[in-house]
């Protein structure tokens, strides 16, 4: 197949210039995001979070007796290298978190970077006033008696979703809270020497102990939560946080594990795996994303449209489908959606091994659509876990793949709950996204795939407003962020626009020479409030799938771009009846 993308009309030089600049970043782009690629097909890149976790590695290591860890002196470096003017670490609970671990890492107290933070820390009220996840920290640690944190009782296991027990709480908090409520009902603590401790950061008296009231059903809630999480354990599912595997190292002490047993062995080996050091310095990830990674991989691929990559995206979609086919902790409902948009657009689903695991997934994503029309991150019906614009916008996608169009019942209650949470100014915010530009460009392509005309208003409004946020050098931020621009764009039939044109030529002139691009801010939302994630995956693919998708759509046909609605059929796959059965009647 031929790499160079041209247009039907007769190209001037600028353009023809332009196109083979456009066919040598694509190449350059295909070939970075190869080398994220894994033996077994799979693809990963690392993930780094606005909120340092190198601190809390230190405060466990030291919780574990192994404060002569080879980790901790470069995690203290980066830790203090990410120090603010005003000697803190931006909030209070990072601020004492940090100060502790720099501390249990040999530093100071009289060091003039410590005395600035202690001063700061204690302006803000102290350690005592610091947040939950802090307090249990400190508690652990024998800075603060148990009492002075708040509750996470472990009776909760016992509990049905409706009473307040584990269920109630979303997907993503639930694992950490049954490992702290383990943790809580026997309250461990790990006494350091009083050089190590950090009374200097409580602006007042230290709380005295106080014993703990009766806690009824106690011993077996704590097997029951025990078992609870070792049925969840994971290499590539959600307990692979580091927060939750922290507390569960923890909680594996706390219950008396011993430090040489094989579980603990496995828990610390999947925290070392999320642990990263350059040029001396730490870096802990919040988590691995191997399956949205290897998922956004092939659709990214896929859309670069280059044959010489094609045993890649092969490699690419077994992985995925023998990742569908054997039982796995659930992942959220933008993965699995993006997942099925992969594996459709890159023609993967034709199979029969692949059409079962394609239909038990769509019945599945499909049972998650709550009553008002929307999809949440991961839960049907929890309080924490709302419908989102964005989720719903990849759920509706993903099904527009395989035959739902605007006139069936789960596609015009997604619309309709779409449309209502439309912001006056044109766009669309949602709490898991990049921002209001990432979630419109997911509101259009969803709208698009279930044969919503992007020429109504609402589109419309949308446009306008998307074009007028364009900076002067053509971008809308980073490459990342003006690759969402572009990518939106070209959803609402705008490919030959001025801003398209020029949005995908900033994207092209700001690539690196190893076919990568610059990301120094955060641009994506993690499901804990207030978390902002740089992902190295992103950050190559969103660039790589605007300008394919842009090359793609300048070498089509006028009259073919010029097409508003979807009016095919989507993919014809043959499941076992039942299934049909079911999606019909959906």
């Amino acid at each position: 197949m031929n790499n160079t993308y041209v247009t039907p009309e007769p190209l001037s030089e600028r353009d023809a210039t332009w196109f083979e600049e456009l066919t040598v970043t694509l190449a350059r782009g295909r070939s970075a995001l190869l080398g994220l690629q894994h033996e077994d097909g799979h693809c990963a890149g690392a993930v780094e979070a606005n909120e340092r976790l190198e601190a809390e590695l230190v405060l466990l290591l030291a919780f574990l007796g192994k404060l002569d860890d080879h980790r901790i002196a470069p995690a203290a470096r980066s830790i203090l290298s990410a120090q603010q003017a005003d000697g803190t670490w931006g909030d209070l609970g990072a601020s004492v978190r940090s100060y502790f671990a720099l501390k249990l890492a040999g530093h100071a107290a009289d060091a003039p970077h410590m005395t600035s933070a202690a001063e700061a820390i204690r302006a803000q009220g102290g350690a005592a006033a610091a947040d939950a996840l802090t307090r249990v920290w400190l508690a652990v640690l024998g800075q603060l008696p148990h009492a002075a944190c708040d509750r996470t009782p472990v009776q909760k296991v016992l509990l049905p979703k409706c009473l307040g027990g584990i269920d109630s709480y979303p997907e993503w908090e639930r694992g950490q809270r049954v490992a702290l409520g383990i943790v809580q009902a026997h309250e461990p603590v790990a006494p350091l020497p009083e050089v190590l401790g950090v009374t200097e950061l409580f602006a007042g008296p230290v709380p005295a102990h106080k014993p703990s009231g009766p806690r009824p059903f106690r011993s077996r809630a704590i097997r029951t939560a025990t078992n609870w999480l070792r049925a969840r354990y994971s290499e590539n599912g959600p307990d692979s946080h580091f927060r939750t595997l922290a507390f569960t190292a923890v909680a594996l002490k706390s219950i008396g594990v011993p430090a040489d047993d094989a579980e603990m062995h496995w828990v610390l080996g999947q925290l070392q795996s999320l642990c990263a050091i350059k040029d001396g310095a730490l870096t802990v990830r919040p988590f691995r994303a191997p399956v949205r990674d290897t998922a956004l991989a092939l659709l990214t691929l896929t859309a670069t449209a280059s044959s010489g990559v094609s045993a890649s995206r092969d490699a690419i979609a077994e992985w995925l489908l023998e990742c569908d086919s054997r039982p796995a902790p659930r992942r959220d409902a933008g993965t699995a959606a993006l997942v099925l948009a992969a594996l459709a657009r890159g023609g993967h689903v034709r199979n029969a091994t692949a059409s079962a695991v394609v239909y038990r997934s769509l019945n599945e994503l499909l049972a998650l659509q709550n009553r008002d029309g929307g999809w949440a991150a991961f839960d049907r019906g929890v309080s924490g876990d709302p419908s989102c614009p964005a989720v719903t916008a990849c759920v509706l996608e993903a099904i527009g793949h395989f035959g739902f169009r605007v006139g069936q019942r789960p596609v015009d209650t997604a619309v309709r709950f779409i449309l209502d949470r439309q912001e006056v100014s044109g766009p669309w915010h949602t709490r898991w996204a990049g921002g209001a530009i990432e979630t419109t460009w997911r509101v259009f392509a969803g709208l698009h795939a279930v044969g919503f005309d992007v020429y109504d208003l609402p589109i419309r409004r949308a446009v306008r407003w998307l074009k007028e946020l364009q900076n002067a050098d053509a971008s809308w931020g980073s490459a990342t962020e003006t690759a969402w621009a572009v990518l939106a764009l070209l959803a609402a039939g705008e490919g030959e626009s001025e801003e398209a044109r020029a949005g995908a030529e900033f994207i092209a002139g700001t690539q690196r020479a190893d076919g990568t691009w610059p990301e120094k801010g955060f641009p994506c939302t993690g499901f804990a409030s207030g978390i902002e994630l740089r992902s190295e995956t992103d950050a190559v693919c969103a660039p790589l799938l605007a300008l394919g998708r842009y090359a793609t759509d300048r070498g089509q046909p006028v009259e073919v771009r010029k097409t508003t609605v979807r009016r095919d059929a989507g993919h014809p796959i043959a499941g076992p009846k039942s299934t049909r059965h079911t999606l019909a009647e959906m």
